[in-house]
């Protein structure tokens, strides 16, 4: 195939992606069908866009419902001094949002987050700027998709792509931290809180970084989140049992969530009763167990916190159906360049060029698939079958970094930004938020670049 005709599938999304950010789902299929047509509809790639795209849907949708019925109840009184609301500003921004983000996504971290910002009297762009620092362990948001499903895509071990990102994920840390003290800057702490914030963000990453060769990332990303934030709880509020108690019995749902997955990916006897039924899938990727998927965990839960009322089955799909949509029409778009050839075909013509600095284009194509689609999964399916040959004979190192640097820009893709500007009372006026971040990008810029450059 010429590398002129590989370019149409590519030319057609491009055209239909001008209508806007909020058409690129339609223009990914647009893309999608001219592949096809021009391929002859190959015969494995609807079985893998199938398999591939289900247990994130069910994983979106589960994770849903969840939030509906177990709606963490959020109570944030105002700090009693500038050191209180700095230390509880962390918290918000780097443990306890993350941790919701990774259980269910959809930015659900930054809505988390914000009354305990808005309690430390941050407001307008400033307030939601910080809520966007809840999205810097988003390889890992909803159940980690991002990781595993570039694990289908690539047809390489999941627990393997969780180590690679979770190496890579130290690279894309301290800019967020920075950008953490950039926008706290009036508050004036101390030197000591300051260095006390870089370790406890470095005990996050190395407990994540701990638990990653055991667990798959839908498992390791939450608890340490749930490890690290409980410890810090602890060292902040010096809670009695009796309070401690109390807390995890109103978030019992994500309690029990977090025990499941954990057990059930690190004891063996666990997951072996959680493996025992597996349904075969598609070609080159691996066997589905249903009871061992976090969308069984995330669906049982969400069944036993409605406690005999309604479930919310219809809130659930209006609220996720957009997001499954995006995620399975890219995977499609992705898929039918990898199996028509075309990926194939433009990958031979672009390393002619480039030579030995081909790889530069994975950041590239990473950074700007987050910002566009506000997902890792859905940049990985389209880059991933066009730089997978451009990473070597070990592409899990790049595979990894791909997804952190994907998953970090998504940070800024407008559905993020625009939903936290409007919770912030900025509705319309995305762009004073977009303002506050721009230090936040340059640098993550500078540490994607970095990553590729020595850490890969």
């Amino acid at each position: 195939m010429s590398a002129t005709l590989a370019l149409v599938p590519l030319l057609v999304f491009a055209v239909a992606a001008l209508r806007g950010v909020q058409f690129l789902a339609p223009a990914a299929c647009a893309g999608a069908l001219a592949a096809l047509l021009l391929a002859g509809f190959p015969a494995a790639v609807l079985p893998r866009v199938f398999w591939i795209a289900a247990p994130m849907a069910a994983v979106l949708f589960a994770g849903v419902m969840l939030r509906e019925v177990a709606n963490p109840r959020v109570t944030a009184a105002a700090p009693r001094d500038a050191a209180q609301a700095h230390r509880r500003l962390f918290v918000a921004c780097f443990l306890l949002g993350p941790f919701f983000e990774c259980a269910v996504g959809f930015g659900i971290g930054a809505m988390f987050a914000l009354p305990f910002i808005f309690a430390a009297h941050r407001k307008g762009a400033n307030a939601a700027a910080l809520a966007m620092l809840t999205q810097c362990l988003v390889p890992w948001g909803a159940m980690a998709m991002g990781p595993m499903g570039s694990a289908d895509i690539a047809s390489v071990d999941a627990i393997a792509v969780g180590q690679s990102a979770a190496a890579a994920i130290a690279w894309m840390l301290p800019p967020f931290l920075i950008s953490f003290w950039w926008l706290t800057r009036d508050l004036g702490v101390s030197w000591f809180q300051r260095f006390a914030d870089v370790a406890w963000l470095a005990l996050l990453w190395l407990v994540l970084d701990l638990i990653s060769p055991y667990a798959t990332p839908d498992a390791a990303g939450i608890a340490a989140c749930a490890i690290v934030a409980g410890l810090r709880l602890v060292w902040d509020e010096r809670p009695t049992a009796v309070q401690a108690f109390a807390t995890l019995a109103r978030q019992w749902p994500y309690v029990a969530l977090t025990l499941a997955l954990a057990g059930s990916r690190l004891v063996p006897e666990l997951g072996a009763i959680t493996k025992a039924v597996a349904l075969p899938t598609a070609s080159n990727l691996p066997e589905f167990t249903p009871f061992h998927h976090a969308s069984f965990w995330l669906l049982a839960l969400a069944l036993l916190a409605s406690r005999g009322k309604q479930v919310p089955v219809a809130a659930a799909w209006s609220q996720s159906k957009r997001a499954i949509f995006a995620g399975a029409a890219f995977i499609l778009f992705g898929e039918a360049l990898a199996q028509g050839g075309f990926a194939a075909a433009l990958v031979s013509a672009y390393t002619h060029i480039a030579g030995d600095l081909a790889i530069a284009v994975v950041p590239i194509l990473g950074a700007l698939g987050g910002m566009a689609t506000g997902s890792a999964l859905a940049a990985s399916a389209v880059n991933l079958p066009l730089t997978l040959p451009l990473m070597g004979d070990d592409p899990l190192p790049a595979i990894g970094a791909h997804v952190a640097v994907a998953a970090a820009f998504t940070a800024f893709s407008p559905a993020r930004v625009t939903l936290a500007a409007g919770l912030s009372g900025l509705a319309g006026d995305a762009g004073a938020v977009y303002r506050e971040l721009r230090p936040l990008v340059a640098m993550l810029c500078l540490a994607a670049a970095a990553l590729f450059a020595w850490g890969v």
